[in-house]
């Protein structure tokens, strides 16, 4: 049967008898000696370290870190506003969402912006608010109102 492959292990004859050429002692236990280690046996490993996983290269990882960046500022900025918009309510300050923005504005040199003052035809309180303009969005900075 060895002839083709095959091997039938017998009572006192098995594949580690048949592989170190050694025959079988009652009792004992069989091996190759203290001096043979397991590098020593099957060699050293290929490297020093083993990774398990997927390498990265190093566009990979700047794109990666620049996608994380931009997560993080986003739900960052997302935070800052929830709780700006929590300390107004707080303050019981009452925001409108959109201003119509003026027209006919001239700026000058010194980025003051020309117009005339109508505070001397005052007749009663008015409620006035001072916003900033932006481009996409207009700001509410102070509330109040003028007495005549």
């Amino acid at each position: 049967m060895e002839e083709n492959g095959e091997f039938i292990p017998t009572r006192n004859e098995d594949v580690l008898v048949k592989a170190t050429g050694k025959p079988e002692h009652c009792g004992r236990t069989r091996g190759v000696g203290s001096r043979v280690g397991i590098q020593t046996y099957f060699g050293k490993p290929s490297s020093g370290r083993r990774s398990h996983g997927k390498f990265y290269t190093e566009n990979e990882l700047m794109i990666f870190k620049e996608e994380v960046k931009k997560e993080t500022m986003t739900q960052m900025n997302d935070m800052v506003d929830q709780k700006v918009l929590e300390i107004y309510k707080k303050l019981k300050m009452n925001f409108p969402e959109e201003l119509e923005k003026p027209t006919n504005l001239d700026q000058s040199s010194c980025h003051s912006i020309e117009h005339n003052d109508h505070f001397h035809e005052l007749q009663s309180p008015v409620h006035c608010r001072l916003a900033v303009l932006e481009v996409e969005s207009t700001i509410i900075v102070a509330e109040g109102t003028t007495w005549p």
